[in-house]
């Protein structure tokens, strides 16, 4: 028999698969794609296993009119060989011919099994081999019996804590700070409190000194409540602003401090043990003046 370039396969005539399924040929790589039905379990007909089904007519080479001259094979990789468990092609009384129809499982995983079928027409002297592919944009219609998948775990919200311990407020820590901020109304957690303890505790390791501490705090703080304005309603009326130029005006106090030079005392005067320093005390002193030192 010639070896063809092409052979033709459609979808059978019974629409296997739905009318919403998509079946292409080129060559020998059958793509399909679009929406496939969903089949229960029929064993009257040998389905034996439930799933997204789609029905392949392979055309002959040939007209096949002896029997036991077509074959097939369904393989899981191009390399196997179809001489070893190949089958007959049934022979269609209606249509007095060959026909290989097939079936194949479409999965989830855009893939189909098998997804290899050879199919030889001249008694297995030649084989061609079928290649099936599914788009990634394949649309699987569930069934009744069909294995709903596993939902997806919700993201773990994230933990805030509020908490304060007055006995603590003279150790660096959350409730010294919640204490010099007056940040301390923990009972009623986010509604009352500014920040959280996880928020306080990420700042305080960040930074070198407390009150680069204090100022990284009330800057948050301040980000935080810019966006609050004062609300007025029925008589009701919330000045919601005086909480941000409250902490605003500690952050600008903050700041003051850290731009004020602190002084060394212990670094002034002369006959230190380390030898003494450049800059001491009484140094443009002079001792044979009059009332010198």
């Amino acid at each position: 028999m010639d070896e063809r370039k092409t052979a033709p396969v459609t979808q059978d005539a019974d629409l296997t698969g739905g009318t919403e399924a998509i079946v292409q040929e080129s060559g020998f790589t059958v793509m399909i794609s679009g929406t496939i039905d969903y089949y229960s379990v029929d064993t009257a007909i040998g389905r034996m296993e439930p799933g997204n089904r789609i029905g392949l007519k392979f055309e002959p080479a040939a007209e096949v009119t002896t029997p036991g001259q077509a074959y097939y094979f369904y393989g899981e990789s191009a390399g196997d060989d179809p001489d070893d468990g190949a089958k007959p092609v049934p022979y269609d009384e209606e249509l007095q011919r060959y026909l290989l129809r097939s079936y194949p499982l479409i999965r989830g995983d855009a893939a189909a099994s098998p997804p290899f079928i050879f199919v030889s027409w001249d008694g297995k002297e030649t084989w061609e081999t079928f290649k099936l592919m599914v788009k990634r944009s394949v649309i699987l219609r569930p069934g009744p019996d069909a294995v709903p998948p596993e939902p997806e775990p919700e993201p773990e919200k994230p933990v805030k804590t509020y908490s304060y311990n007055p006995a603590n407020i003279t150790v660096d820590g959350v409730d010294k700070m919640r204490f010099q901020l007056g940040d301390t109304a923990v009972d009623g957690g986010a509604d009352t409190c500014v920040m959280c303890d996880e928020e306080y505790r990420a700042l305080i390791s960040a930074s070198s000194t407390w009150k680069q501490t204090k100022t990284a705090c009330l800057e948050a703080i301040c980000s935080r409540l810019a966006y609050e304005v004062n609300y007025s309603a029925d008589g009701l009326s919330f000045s919601l602003s005086e909480r941000y130029s409250r902490f605003k005006a500690m952050l600008d106090s903050t700041k003051k401090g850290l731009q004020t030079p602190l002084v060394n005392l212990a670094a002034l005067g002369k006959g230190r043990k380390d030898g003494g320093h450049y800059f001491y005390a009484g140094m443009l002193n002079n001792p044979n003046a009059a009332g010198s030192e």
